[in-house]
């Protein structure tokens, strides 16, 4: 199995997404930010963590959870493909990318101070 770790900025992945960097790692995926070589468009290129499987043990599971695509609301991310990827053996998720950054909606919320929001 491929370590998420050898995934480089770059790299064409599956053939249709270049890998820009990785945003984040969570407790059950790592997210890059990517480029749709097809569609031509940012996205956020989601590996769910092995221990994800047991979430997404089937293609049922996998299209009740991920596959709301046709659900527009701008307060919910746009899901455009959900696959098993047979080399890492993981699901990918493949949605809208959203860049912002916690400061800045905190500040959009009227939060000046960060540790205002701890208090």
């Amino acid at each position: 199995m491929i370590s998420l770790n050898k995934i480089n900025q770059f790299e064409i992945y599956v053939k249709r997404y270049m890998i820009l960097q990785r945003t984040s790692r969570g407790k059950r995926s790592v997210v890059f930010k990517a480029f749709d070589l097809q569609d031509e468009i940012l996205v956020a290129l989601k590996i769910m963590d092995g221990h994800s499987h047991d979430l997404t043990n089937n293609e049922d599971n996998i299209s009740k959870i991920f596959g709301q695509g046709n659900l527009k609301n701008t307060n919910v991310l746009q899901i455009y493909d959900v696959f098993f990827d047979q080399v890492l053996n993981r699901h990918v998720i493949i949605s809208e990318f959203v860049e912002s950054k916690l400061t800045d909606k905190l500040g959009d919320m009227g939060v000046d101070d960060l540790d205002d929001v701890v208090k």
